[in-house]
């Protein structure tokens, strides 16, 4: 949602002083030139086909991406609220450059992409936990030839696992490269190769359906493996990725959606999301049609149930109340979260499809500040902290309201609904 830069000082301090220990051994092993090289993505967005099963919170297993994939079948269930979404929502390769890899490949740039590639969840886990996983995967990767791993973060703390997972690979005889995020951690780690980039959080690759752009950073990070060494390499990308600045000039929402009422008395909170949600569906359609696929569906129920959910635990007299599961077999928490982020994918996915100029900053302030749906979640802040599962008060103390919108919380307790 933001750049490092917009957080005010002690939650930029809070993500650069994540525990980034350097290694004792710096792993480094060589190859052919980046055009006769097998290419793997390794990312830690959260990607996985819609069938998967969907990523927890400190989740430490991985999906296996087929090479064949198309961007319909891809969805995201990262845990993190503090970055941007959207990008993947309009473009899969701003966090997943498959396409551009694909461009690379017929134009002889590079040797060919690997049959599979691997998606993890780099939230919340340190870089110690990930080496099973790492060397798992590395196994997986020499079995299919690949000599070059892309790896690929979409947040802070997604630096320092790609930083972790780089070291195993290497160690176990896979080379890496790898995009940074927070240049102070990856130097912290000191990681085989990396580039570090100055874009928004959530979009590795610059911007979306900016397709030259994001070839020139894919670029820049392949032509680490032939660079000689010795590690760590630490580059800088030099350019800035194009697109808005920071304010909506000439963009406005897809329809006018008053500014809701803090009482949810009188309509019902759910009469006023439901109406919403009605009015944004011929928006929702047009951007499935024009994209070709939609980032929603991942708890697999219509938005109008999902909607539902969330109101009940409003709605319900007792605090610990807990709606009929969305999806068989899934904590209450996960479910709770991943519905949260399944209702913000909706209005998003149905803003963008409006043409126009608008930074991801203020589609987010539109979301929390214009909406009903915004104002549900901002209402289930409290009951989600005075609920007796702990999965649900997980989820609003560090997974519910990204923290350039926590000044939107002040005042609220479950006493005021």
């Amino acid at each position: 949602m933001v750049r490092l830069t917009d957080l005010d000082e002690t939650d930029a301090r809070h993500l650069t002083s994540k525990a980034c220990e350097p290694f004792d051994t710096a792993p480094w092993v060589d190859g052919p030139p980046v055009s006769e090289r097998r290419v793997a993505i390794v990312t830690t967005a959260g990607l996985h086909r819609r069938e998967d099963r969907n990523f927890a919170l400190r989740d430490l297993s991985y999906r296996v991406i087929p090479g064949a994939i198309n961007a319909a079948d891809l969805v995201m269930t990262q845990s993190s609220v503090n970055y941007d979404r959207t990008g993947f929502q309009q473009d899969v390769n701003v966090v997943f450059p498959i396409d551009r890899l694909r461009e690379l490949e017929s134009a002889g740039e590079i040797g060919q992409v690997a049959d599979f590639h691997y998606a993890l969840n780099g939230a919340g886990w340190l870089p110690h936990e990930i080496e099973p996983t790492a060397r798992e995967i590395a196994g997986l990767l020499k079995e299919d030839g690949v000599n070059a791993a892309l790896l690929v973060p979409v947040r802070p703390n997604c630096t320092r696992a790609v930083g972790a997972l780089a070291h195993y690979l290497e160690e176990e005889g896979v080379p890496t490269a790898g995009i940074s995020l927070v240049r102070d951690n990856t130097k912290r780690l000191r990681p085989p190769r990396f580039l570090w980039t100055p874009f928004e959080l959530g979009r590795p690759f610059g911007a979306p359906n900016e397709p030259a752009f994001q070839t020139r950073v894919l670029r820049s990070v392949l032509a680490l493996f032939d660079h000689a060494g010795p590690p760590p390499v630490l580059l800088d990308f030099p350019d800035d990725a194009p697109g808005p600045a920071a304010d909506m000039t000439g963009w406005t929402c897809p329809i006018p959606l008053p500014t809701p009422e803090v009482d949810t008395s009188e309509p019902s909170l759910r009469t006023r999301v439901e109406a919403e949600i009605e009015q944004l569906s011929p928006w929702s359609q047009l951007a499935a049609e024009a994209r070709g696929r939609t980032a929603t569906g991942v708890l697999g129920v219509a938005i109008e149930d999902v909607a539902g959910f969330l109101c009940g635990f409003v709605e319900s007299d007792d605090p610990n109340h807990a709606p009929k599961a969305l999806k068989p077999g899934v904590p209450l928490g996960e479910t709770a979260r991943q519905a949260c982020e399944e209702l913000k994918t909706y209005y998003m996915e149905a803003a963008t499809a409006k043409p126009g100029v608008f930074s991801s900053r203020d589609l987010a302030d539109w979301f929390w500040g214009a909406t009903v749906a915004g104002e549900l979640l901002l209402s289930l802040h409290p009951v989600f902290l005075d609920h007796a599962d702990s999965g649900i008060q997980n989820v609003a103390q560090s997974q519910l309201t990204p923290r350039l919108q926590q000044h939107r919380l002040k005042g609220r307790s479950s006493k005021d609904l």
